[in-house]
């Protein structure tokens, strides 16, 4: 009896030490780094080059012209994830089911969602590039002034005459001008590599540049909110892609339902496990009805989440409109303070340094005028991709099938029941879509086979 009461714990001890791993002792690589004190290396800035020594790199050209619309639409049409959904799309099955153009329907509102992201990305990089342009000719008006007033006061030191006390502060206005054109130059030479690639052009900043050829400027009436927020959430593709599965939710195309769930959470759109026969088909209806609720609850989150992207769109365009016309004051006071020292100076009563640090006063105020200016049209840029709205201007949309429609011809076995293309009926509390439909010939702006005229035959 000792024996047998014995035996399991045998057995299990010896379960456990055939289970057991040795832990597996790597090598420490840094245990030959030496310890020494906190002693740095000496700096030696005479080892680095001057501005003899370092060629400054200035294309000349060719450049090419870029409209705001034109990179807009380019980049839609040349978005990648957008491409790769329209291949998706096109390995599925050519008959009309419901799951067939739910499928469809996920991959192009999807890919148009991806279209306009990347739309207003470009524009956004667009308008950082013309920006950039528009400071680096005001850099450059300022540092030759500068080194003309530099050259003037060593024209002056070498006739022994008295240099001015403000000529030091010149030569270090002039070494950091060189800084910040240097600074202008690397941000144009990146923001030409990535609206290049955003637009699909090749051979940037290399060999040629993009010229953005938009103006600079802005309206000052205010976004009206509530005409902002209703266009948006009528526009916006994943709404439409929410409400679309919502309306035509059944149970041929519940799958695609549960993909498009599992997209926003990985608990959701789990197949429900049960029994064959009649059973199955009530779980099914309970399924519909609980994706259904889901829908519901995803599409009032989205809505919040646009709503209050389009309210901080439209604060950003308030607060630069706002800034801006401050900015453009301090400009006015600056060129009339130019124009006061410009006149003094032909009377002999100001030095010519007075009048470049007035000139250089209101370029420094165009600059940052040029900087709100532009802030705002990319607060505009954010406001037209929370809506939607930059696919929609270059004449790309998707309009899916709704089969309810394409059922109308078929007799309702139950007054509460609609016949579906699947030939299956499944109670709907649904109502009509409150947009136009479109017949489905059109994806992306893509052509497309036309739908089948003929209504299906059950």
């Amino acid at each position: 009896m000792r024996v047998m009461r014995i035996g399991p714990w045998l057995l299990l001890a010896a379960l456990s030490g055939c289970c057991h791993r040795p832990h597996s002792h790597r090598e420490d690589l840094t245990a030959g780094l030496p310890i020494v004190p906190r002693q740095l290396p000496a700096f030696d800035w005479q080892r680095v080059p001057g501005l003899a020594e370092v060629p400054r790199h200035k294309f000349v050209g060719p450049y090419r012209a870029l409209a705001e619309q034109e990179a807009q639409c380019l980049a839609a049409n040349n978005s990648q994830g957008a491409a790769l959904l329209q291949q998706e799309g096109q390995l599925g099955s050519k008959c009309p089911t419901s799951k067939r153009d739910m499928q469809r329907a996920l991959n192009n509102f999807s890919g148009l969602e991806l279209m306009n992201k990347d739309a207003g990305t470009a524009l956004d990089l667009y308008f950082r590039l013309a920006k950039n342009e528009a400071q680096r000719d005001i850099l450059d008006r300022s540092l030759r002034e500068v080194n003309e007033a530099v050259k003037e006061a060593d024209k002056m030191e070498a006739q022994g005459l008295k240099i001015p006390p403000e000529i030091e502060e010149f030569r270090k206005r002039q070494n950091l001008l060189k800084a910040d054109r240097g600074l202008v130059d690397a941000a144009i030479e990146k923001l030409n590599r990535l609206l290049a690639n955003m637009i699909g052009m090749h051979g940037v900043p290399e060999h040629q540049r993009l010229l953005p050829t938009a103006e600079l400027e802005l309206s000052p009436v205010p976004v009206d909110l509530h005409e902002a927020i209703s266009l948006g959430l009528g526009n916006r593709p994943e709404l439409r892609l929410l409400r679309y599965a919502r309306e035509e939710s059944s149970r041929g195309n519940i799958s695609v339902i549960r993909d498009l769930l599992k997209s926003s959470s990985s608990l959701l759109g789990k197949s429900p496990s049960g029994p064959l026969g009649k059973l199955k088909t009530c779980i099914a209806a309970r399924e519909i009805n609980t994706r259904r609720d889901q829908l519901d609850e995803a599409i009032v989150q989205k809505e919040r989440e646009v709503s209050s992207e389009i309210r901080e769109a439209a604060g950003e365009m308030r607060g630069h409109a706002y800034l801006a016309a401050v900015i453009r004051q301090r400009v006015v006071d600056a060129h009339g303070k130019l124009n006061e020292q410009e006149k003094k100076l032909k009377n002999g009563l100001v030095s010519p340094f007075e009048v470049y640090n007035a000139r250089m006063a209101a370029w420094k105020a165009e600059a940052d005028l040029v900087q709100e200016v532009a802030a705002w049209n990319m607060a505009r840029t954010k406001l037209k991709k929370a809506q939607g709205l930059l696919t929609l201007e270059c004449g790309l949309d998707y309009q899916p099938r709704f089969h309810h429609h394409l059922c109308r011809n078929l007799h309702e076995r139950l007054s509460s029941r609609r016949c579906c293309d699947d030939y299956s009926c499944v109670p709907t509390s649904s109502v009509a879509p409150a947009y136009e439909v479109v017949p489905d010939t059109e994806v992306l702006g893509l052509p497309l086979e036309s739908p089948p005229t003929d209504d299906p035959q059950p």
